[in-house]
């Protein structure tokens, strides 16, 4: 959940198919909240990939995310589908071809993965 600030979302592998709780949405946008969605993976055990739900949340900016989701958004008034930043982002990144997260991401994250320097 994001409010009051602008945030940048890139490279995750939304994944819920196996959790013993209910995952309505993945990423909620809330007041004031500019959110940039970049290249991200939302399997199909994620109910809804964004959630918003009236003029007082805040605005989210979708580029390059692949859903395989059954709904794209809750509340889908409170965002938009653009192929454009809202803002930049002070720093740089490359953000990687949402084809291979289902597999680079469990393989390189999360307890015990370390990667190393040599």
């Amino acid at each position: 959940m994001v409010r009051n600030t602008n945030i940048h979302i890139f490279n995750n592998y939304y994944h819920a198919s196996s959790a013993p709780y209910k995952q309505d949405y993945a990423i909620g946008i809330r007041y004031q909240a500019k959110v940039y969605s970049e290249k991200n993976y939302f399997s199909s055990g994620i109910k809804y990939s964004y959630s918003g739900n009236d003029s007082k949340h805040g605005t989210l900016w979708v580029v390059g995310d692949a859903d395989e989701s059954s709904k794209n958004g809750k509340g889908s008034d409170s965002y938009v589908i653009a192929t454009e930043a809202p803002f930049t982002p002070s720093y740089t990144w490359t953000a990687e071809d949402t084809t291979n997260l289902p597999t680079s991401i469990p393989s390189s994250a999360g307890a015990g993965a370390v990667l190393s320097e040599e």
